[in-house]
This record gives structure tokens, sequence and C-alpha cells, in this order.
């Protein structure tokens, strides 16, 4: 079977090590893995899994967008239709997503994809990310505004930090692109 994670990073920090176990029992396996992540660099004995999508200045932007705007997982959008060309290639059997966010995919682009593909997928929620308007640790803050539909973050000047609140945009651009998928 051929899999493919998407996680920000590989081989590093807690996600990236997670993304690296799973590859190297998967391989033991005898199934083939790569991982597509975004940013830092990738330990040399995992870079048989890495595949980058876009670049450092792909991620600057992306990271000037989502501090200007709170437009984190909004940017990427040229670095993730070359991505996503890849992964037609690639053709995975299971597609595993891991933290989508971090400057360097465009989850709309991704998930039209993801919706029209064809392809098992599978995403491991290391955070709260994908469910809110903004934040990644709503939990830390007891915050529960997602439940229903997120405004006035109490959480902007944390990860992913931004100047200006578009959390309720956020959470219904999410609770779109993130909803409607056949089993």
């Amino acid at each position: 079977m051929k899999i493919l994670m998407i996680n920000v990073v590989c081989g590093i920090r807690s996600t990236g090590r997670i993304c690296t176990d799973l590859a190297d029992a998967l391989t033991e396996q005898g199934h083939t893995v790569k991982i597509a992540y975004g940013r830092e660099t990738v330990p040399e004995k995992y870079q048989k899994y890495a595949i980058r999508i876009g670049n450092d200045l792909d991620v600057k932007l992306h990271g000037v967008r989502a501090r200007l705007l709170d437009e984190c997982g909004f940017g990427s959008k040229r670095a993730t239709i070359k991505f996503i060309e890849w992964v037609k290639k690639y053709d995975p059997d299971v597609i595993h997503l891991h933290n989508i966010h971090g400057y360097y995919i465009n989850v709309e682009v991704l998930f039209d994809y993801l919706r029209s593909c064809g392809k098992k997928i599978i995403w491991t929620l290391h955070d709260c990310w994908a469910f809110t308007g903004h934040s990644a640790l709503c939990d830390g803050i007891n915050c529960e505004k997602w439940e229903k539909g997120c405004s006035n973050c109490p959480n902007l000047k944390e990860y992913p930090k931004s100047l200006f609140d578009y959390s309720k945009n956020n959470w219904i651009k999410k609770e779109k692109f993130f909803s409607g998928y056949q089993t």
C-alpha cells in the first residue's frame, strides 16, 4: 500500500516524530510511505520519506498573511496546487493528515482535492486548530466558542498569532472545507 502523510514538519518535534515513527513501522510491514512537510529541516535518516511543500519564501509570505489577516491555512495557494500535482502522480492509497497548519499549505485547495480524489483519508488531530476559527490551543484557556461559532478570539496573541480577529469568518470557512466527506 502507498501512504502519504502530511504534516508541518518531518522527523522533528512531536508531530514530526510521530509521522516518522509511523513511517518506519509501515515501511517494515512492506508499505511505501512519503511524508509531505512544509517547514524546517529533515534529519538525514528521514530524507527517504520527505517531500517538501513549497519553500522558505512561501512559509514566510504565508506567515505574514496569517499575522496580518488571521489567515493561517489560507495562504500558500501556488505551493499547494503544485503539491497536489505531485500527489496525483504519487497516487497514494491512503492520505493521513496531521498538523495542516503552520504556514505551508492552503486548506481550501487541499480539501477540494481530498473531497474528489476517492482516497481513504485519515486525520489525526494533534490540537484544536481544525475546529476553531483561530486557536490551536483553545482547551488551554477553556474556550468553547468553537462549538457554535468562533468570534472575538481570546487567543490572538498565541500561535498562530494575528493582529486582527477574523475567527468568525475562519470558523465558517473551515466548517465548509472540512465537511461533506463520504466514508
